[in-house]
């Protein structure tokens, strides 16, 4: 079952946008009392006439899962049949159920009403707890990039509500990581556990050399290799959004004048250039590389993004 999710996984589009470990990423959520139109939805009931759930209203406007060229509130629309294909998975029943995925990020919002149902009992965990970090992982304030995330990966479908996620049927736990006080048994701890897959949709500015934890790349290693019951687990990770920056970014103490642009190179992080994790790009709906995503040559594919 698992080679077959690998289809959908490696094809998410979460990761090709990806949070930036020193800054904070907002995200504009759907107001949920309008229809796909934008129009003001009067129905309070978002079955079907006879009661059932009905569509989700936001999966026409899902264009990662069937482009056929809709703006997807963008300006302009993309070029149909750029998609991930996912057709025959869906017809051959794979979404996902049994699959155990991990969202490492800024954290999830375990009751958003198109997740609560996927949401794996007593696996998440918030760093900022004490160990062993069991707890609610949801963010503070109006932080949603993990949340994002999630919807991405697995919102649970044919709800009436919200999107469609790619696995609409796998199983969720968020880890409260990114704005945590990280140490280096919680950077293992993140990359360790029951999972069948891993999701790291973040990294760090690529204008300057990141050295890898070698205690992480131990445990990453270990993960591929013995979890999954020896299968080993999956490990995905953002190639990131730095495609071309500002060397502020890497140097908030830089002189104004000596502000630079810099264009990106994900292996600049150097636990991309191990073999443990598949470093993810982005694509544009139009099916060519996305204006931030980084390149490099650690880049094992690139995925629905956005642009």
């Amino acid at each position: 079952m698992l080679s077959k999710l690998l289809v959908m996984t490696f094809c998410l589009g979460l990761l090709s946008g990806c949070l930036v470990k020193k800054s904070s990423t907002k995200s504009a959520a759907p107001d949920p009392t309008s229809d796909v139109t934008g129009n003001n939805n009067t129905n309070n009931n978002p079955n079907n006439s006879n009661g059932t759930p009905g569509p989700d209203p936001l999966e026409v406007h899902a264009w990662h899962l069937n482009n056929t060229g809709q703006s997807a509130f963008a300006a302009n629309g993309g070029t149909a049949g750029e998609d991930i294909n996912i057709g025959q998975v869906r017809a051959a029943g794979v979404n996902g159920s049994g699959v155990l995925v991990a969202v490492s990020d800024n954290g999830v919002q375990i009751a958003h009403e198109d997740l609560a149902a996927n949401i794996l009992n007593g696996a998440s965990k918030n760093y900022d707890l004490a160990a062993p970090h069991f707890g609610d992982p949801t963010p503070s304030g109006d932080v949603g990039h993990g949340t994002m995330v999630s919807g991405i990966i697995a919102a649970r479908g044919d709800n009436s509500l919200g999107s469609l996620g790619v696995a609409p049927n796998a199983s969720l736990a968020g880890l409260r990581y990114i704005g945590a006080a990280v140490t280096t048994s919680i950077m293992i701890d993140q990359a360790n556990g029951v999972f069948d897959i891993f999701n790291y949709s973040y990294g760090a500015y690529s204008c300057i050399f990141s050295p890898a934890s070698s205690f992480l790349i131990q445990q990453l290693k270990f993960g591929s290799e013995s979890l999954r019951g020896g299968l080993g687990s999956l490990y995905v990770k953002a190639a990131g959004n730095e495609y071309i920056g500002l060397t502020s970014d890497c140097f908030p103490n830089q002189e104004e004048e000596d502000v630079r642009f810099y264009f990106g190179n994900a292996n600049l992080e150097e636990d991309h250039s191990y073999p443990y994790q598949v470093v993810v790009g982005a694509l544009n709906a139009r099916g060519t590389s996305a204006t931030y995503s980084t390149p490099g040559s650690s880049l094992w594919l690139s995925a629905p993004g956005g642009d």
